[in-house]
């Protein structure tokens, strides 16, 4: 499974490479989150979410496999 944010992630010294998010994301233990602070006037996230179903635990990984989902999480690619 995968999990895709649209966010700011890009800091150079601290300071914000961009100016075309108002809020961040960060990675958790379990997923993702979204960080908004009282300067956020977002008021709408997009995010994708992708995963594989029917797979077994003793099927062998590809090399693929480890892109699959990661490529249809990506809202940047979405048509």
């Amino acid at each position: 499974m995968s999990i895709g944010l649209e966010c700011e992630a890009g800091y150079i010294g601290g300071i914000r490479a961009s100016d075309e998010y108002d809020y961040d994301a960060d990675y958790l233990g379990n997923g993702m989150t979204f960080l908004i602070d009282a300067n956020t006037k977002t008021e709408r996230y997009t995010f994708g979410i992708a995963w594989i179903d029917n797979v077994g635990w003793d099927e062998p990984i590809d090399d693929n496999r480890d892109v699959e989902t990661w490529f249809g999480a990506d809202p940047t690619l979405a048509l």
